[in-house]
């Protein structure tokens, strides 16, 4: 749906894609609709499936994409850890920096997010709403595994030093914990509070866009690398700028601030201290990207689109 936009930009050519089993597809085939059972989503996730597909496209950039660019349309955002592990091998970590915009910091371990709903729903605090899991929190309340997930996968890939923490920026993140969250003593929200945090001591730095004392700006004058790699998931504009997102928990950004976005990070590229060497964009919901509703058509593609060509111009 969004490669007709970019049919006439000169330098971007299809060159295949990863094959999915049909039933982790947004429309499996019909006779796969018997595999659509939580279970069967539980056992993926438990398996580390989320991983396994990040190899498959690590494995496809460095077998079928390299020495070119890669550029990435995805669903679910973990499997952006695959382009980056595969461009971190080849030119080395220290030499890449990574931006993600995000409507959600995604490097929460899975029993520590699910913590937190457990908490929100328990003592019904609206104030806050986590990135809500697609189970129920009592589901797991045996334990929750901590695996490789689309919640979780920058925790993974700056534990295993596939992205330097130096040379991580996330623009974005609404769900920044905010002052009242801070004054709470329960163990689950201090165990949250504890795992975002230490990101930030380890230098990622993390820009609330929100917040006028924040600046992207700053935050991209910070780039010493050669090359940068951008990572943009489409819920940055959640329930503003567009509907056809995966997650529409959280207002995100208008369309102009998402473009402005992708203007300041040309900015610097054009400055020619520093190459792009990739990008990709995921979490697209292809049920409600493009629909009109009450006479209004959203527009998921077009924000793809418009981020695109700010970025390449």
């Amino acid at each position: 749906a969004l490669m007709p936009y970019l049919k006439d930009l000169p330098n971007i050519r299809w060159k295949g894609e990863v094959y999915v089993e049909s039933w982790l597809r947004p429309k499996p085939l019909p006779e796969d609709l018997v595999l659509l059972t939580p279970d069967n989503f539980l056992v993926f996730i438990e398996t580390n499936g989320c991983k396994e597909y990040a190899n498959k496209v690590r494995d496809f950039v460095i077998n079928k994409i390299f020495p070119y660019k890669p550029l990435m349309i995805g669903c679910d955002h973990s499997i952006s850890g695959g382009i980056i592990e595969a461009l971190s091998k080849r030119l080395g970590a220290e030499n890449i920096t990574v931006i993600i915009i995000d409507n959600h910091f995604d490097a929460i371990l899975p029993s520590i997010r699910n913590g937190l709903i457990g908490w929100a729903r328990e003592f019904m605090r609206s104030h806050f709403t986590p990135k809500i899991n697609p189970f129920d929190y009592s589901y797991f309340a045996s334990g929750v595994p901590d695996t490789y997930n689309s919640g979780s996968f920058i925790y993974y890939l700056v534990e295993d030093q596939v992205i330097m923490p130096d040379n991580l920026i996330v623009i974005g993140a609404s769900d920044y914990p905010d002052e009242r969250l801070l004054r709470e003593k329960d163990v689950r929200v201090r165990r949250f509070l504890e795992c975002y945090f230490r990101f930030e001591r380890k230098g990622v730095k993390i820009v609330r866009v929100k917040r006028k004392d924040e600046s992207i700006e700053s935050a991209l004058a910070t780039i010493k690398t050669p090359y940068v790699y951008v990572s943009l998931d489409i819920d940055i504009g959640s329930l503003n700028a567009l509907y056809g997102c995966r997650t529409r928990d959280v207002k995100g950004l208008s369309e102009n601030e998402i473009c402005e976005i992708s203007r300041l990070i040309n900015e610097i590229l054009s400055s020619g201290k520093t190459l792009l060497v990739g990008f990709d964009i995921t979490e697209i919901d292809v049920y409600e990207a493009g629909k009109t509703i009450n006479g209004i058509k959203d527009r998921t593609y077009e924000v793809a689109n418009r981020f695109i060509r700010y970025l390449l111009k």
